[in-house]
């Protein structure tokens, strides 16, 4: 109820805010108060940059491992491409998920 005769106010008369605010001292209205959902807000962001973080490594650490697993002769080469690929917001991440799975064969010939 006391809202609405604020609404009231502002609407009947623009300059009557320092009525408003009268009640209310300097340092009341500059402090910030926080309350529950404030933080369940910061833990929510917290708990999401953790998973995205936690993302980004298993994603990132993907092709070295595939190539590792598989015995892969250019494994360390794989794993380093699919690390740069992060600095190039993951352009180079597909060429060393690829390069993973191919097979290289020894060459036969009698050089």
């Amino acid at each position: 109820m006391g809202g609405s005769i604020a609404i009231r106010m502002l609407v009947c008369n623009p300059t009557a805010t320092h009525k408003i605010t009268a009640n209310t001292t300097e340092t009341d209205r500059n402090k910030m108060q926080l309350d529950f959902f404030d933080f369940m807000a910061f833990v929510v962001f917290g708990i999401i940059t953790t998973l995205v973080v936690s993302l980004v490594v298993v994603i990132g650490s993907l092709p070295g491992k595939i190539a590792t697993a598989r015995k892969h002769p250019q494994a360390d080469a794989i794993n380093v491409a699919s690390w740069i690929s992060l600095l190039t917001l993951g352009l180079l991440w597909p060429v060393a998920f690829v390069w993973a799975f191919i097979e290289f064969k020894p060459s036969t010939s009698n050089h």
